[in-house]
């Protein structure tokens, strides 16, 4: 795992003790009477905590017995005996025992001298006790009427019985537990444990006959107290409001103390042990967190990057809604995170997702091991095309901040020669990341759009920064030979300089010069050309020397280029020039106009115009399937 240090300990979100003191004084009160209690509430909701509370301020001795945790061949008689009565208990089974043995070492067959003073009484009344257990032994006498005999006539005094985790507890097992009850009713306080409602939709009818009262936990364990406090603690911890929609969700869903407990665990794993505090948006990590825990299928859709089946009933709703189900209300998080875009820092889940994931693997690699990767130009390169899930990159992300500048020069002279490769790794994301950073501070979000001014963008338009950001890049990617068209593709993938900003900046791109025929990435240079021209989607009006640019692409970059159009779709919320594993892609024929719910943008023009290539392509093992994006 990734080491913990001490400053990282130290800004850990504890959890504080919720006060249950009122009620646990109550509590104990009503178990001074030798009546039969239901304590309810859900798993992990609390209850244990509240009978320890309760402990401190009764005189009863608390004798529990958990029959769903333990396994034992004995019967609930026999195990109530032992914790109700563990002096009798064990004081029989001790006698017993010893009688046995001196019983045969009296027989003579283990010769001790035994055999010679047999004649005493203590030695008859021995023989007697063994003879008896060896009878009992041979007719199989259960132990239980024994058992139920003292049962009936032991004085109880202080002693109070807790049958924890009644709910689950087995039919065969309950029975037996009954039969107990008949024993000890009305001798001493008896409080069983658990989820009446699952009770209830048991048939559990005996147990609803025999309960004097149900004892409700306190409203301080309600999920809606303890989350309030728990949101309350981690706006100041994450220096952000925590959205009404993520507390109203996590309170519907009556999330209790235990999942609390489990959810500020990987808060604090993810925050401060992996640094991430600086480097995601933090309701988005929560979010992320929260599925990981509660929606594995979903948490998986996120990592395989996949549209959601809820997403086509989501589009163009109003998300306004305030009385929303705790479901509707995850869809809709969910939603908007897949598709929500920022120009700012933290980059969101759209723009840089792995960086959201989860990872627990245990590392199989010391600190020295994984340091020496770095020495070596060889191993350097492997490492940095790993992704999330490797220990390398676990490492790197916990102890970047702290290379000295010679080191992450020599880690990010070595990543541009695998950009410029268009090599693509989580490694590789989080360096250039961390360039930019450096380059230029992202504005930092707070939360409700409002955002942090570092003092390098203040006073500054954007053309201004966007201008300061790209010659910052082109002096370095000139030391490394990069084609414009290479740091166009660099810019666009890694950097705030998108396709719109880019081609503001860059008004005069010339896709007839002779430089042209040289270019590289010739797909990212049209999709600026494109946006200099302010002629996005607007695809009547291209040129023919626009048309034939495109025609001209290589097969791969014609379908980057139509995928940014948003034309074809190749199942990726991202990363627009990736080819499927499967090279299935999806072909619009119209898509619903966002402006304009109720009106639809026709793409047939362009799908005609492409056919004849996209034909070609089906040749070479790709597949298109038409479709309509509602």
């Amino acid at each position: 795992m990734i080491e913990q240090t001490k400053e990282s300990q130290e800004k850990f979100l504890e959890l504080t003790k919720v006060n249950t003191e009122t009620a646990a004084k109550d509590f104990a009160e009503l178990l001074e009477k030798n009546k039969t209690y239901f304590l309810n509430g859900q798993w992990g909701s609390g209850k244990t905590e509240f009978l320890s509370d309760t402990r401190q301020y009764s005189k009863k001795w608390f004798t529990f017995l958990d029959l769903w945790r333990v396994q034992d061949e004995r019967t609930v008689v026999t195990i109530a005996s032992a914790k109700l009565m563990p002096k009798i208990y064990w004081g029989l089974k001790i006698v017993t025992v010893l009688s046995v043995i001196i019983s045969i070492l009296m027989t003579g067959v283990v010769d001790l001298g035994i055999s010679q003073i047999t004649d005493t009484l203590g030695a008859q009344i021995t023989g007697g006790i063994a003879l008896f257990v060896a009878v009992c032994s041979f007719f199989k006498v259960k132990s239980d009427a024994f058992y139920i005999q003292i049962l009936k006539i032991f004085p109880f005094k202080k002693r109070l019985l807790i049958i924890d985790d009644f709910d689950r507890i087995d039919l065969k097992t309950q029975e037996q537990i009954y039969v107990l009850f008949n024993l000890l009713e009305n001798k001493i306080p008896i409080v069983f444990v658990g989820d009446y409602n699952q009770l209830a939709r048991n048939n559990s009818k005996f147990l609803q006959k025999i309960i004097n009262q149900k004892i409700e936990l306190p409203y301080n364990l309600h999920p809606n107290n303890i989350w309030k406090e728990y949101f309350s603690e981690l706006k100041i911890k994450l220096k952000t409001p925590i959205p009404d929609k993520f507390q109203k969700m996590i309170i519907g869903e009556q999330r209790n103390l235990r999942e609390r407990e489990q959810f500020n665990d990987y808060v604090n794993h993810e925050f401060f042990i992996r640094r991430k505090l600086d480097r995601v948006q933090p309701t988005q990590q929560l979010l992320v967190i929260y599925v990981y825990l509660f929606y594995p299928n979903y948490y998986n859709i996120l990592v395989n990057d996949s549209s959601f089946e809820f997403a086509k009933q989501l589009e163009g709703e109003d998300k306004k809604v305030i009385d929303w189900s705790p479901e509707k209300l995850l869809h809709t998080l969910l939603y908007d995170m897949q598709r929500k875009d920022s120009k700012g820092y933290p980059y969101p889940f759209t723009k840089n997702k792995e960086e959201y994931f989860l990872y627990e693997q245990p590392s199989n690699s010391t600190i020295e091991e994984l340091e020496g990767l770095i020495e070596k130009d060889s191993t350097l390169k492997t490492s940095l095309l790993s992704n999330i899930d490797t220990d390398f990159y676990q490492y790197l992300q916990s102890h970047y901040q702290d290379f000295s500048q010679e080191k992450k020069d020599r880690i990010l002279s070595t990543t541009l020669e695998l950009v410029k490769q268009y090599k693509e790794s989580s490694t590789i994301r989080y360096i250039l990341t961390e360039k930019n950073e450096e380059i230029m501070p992202r504005k930092q979000y707070i939360d409700n759009n409002t955002w942090g001014i570092p003092e390098k963008r203040a006073n500054k338009t954007d053309e201004e920064i966007h201008k300061e950001i790209y010659q910052s890049w082109h002096t370095l990617l000139e030391k490394h030979e990069f084609d414009f068209s290479q740091e166009i593709y660099l810019l666009e993938k890694y950097s705030e300089l998108h396709f719109h900003a880019l081609g503001t900046l860059f008004p005069d791109i010339n896709i007839t010069s002779t430089d042209s025929l040289h270019w590289d990435r010739k797909d990212f240079l049209l999709n600026v050309y494109i946006s200099s021209q302010d002629i996005w989607g607007k695809f009547k009006y291209w040129s023919k020397i626009t048309w034939k640019a495109i025609a001209d692409l290589p097969d791969e970059q014609y379908l980057s280029f139509w995928t940014a159009q948003g034309i074809i779709d190749n199942k990726r919320i991202v990363d627009f020039d990736s080819i499927p594993a499967d090279k299935k892609y999806t072909v619009w024929l119209s898509k619903r106009d966002f402006e304009h719910p109720d009106k639809f943008i026709d793409y047939q023009f362009v799908v005609d115009k492409i056919e004849p290539r996209l034909k070609s392509l089906e040749e070479k093992g790709y597949a298109f399937v038409k479709a309509t994006k509602g």
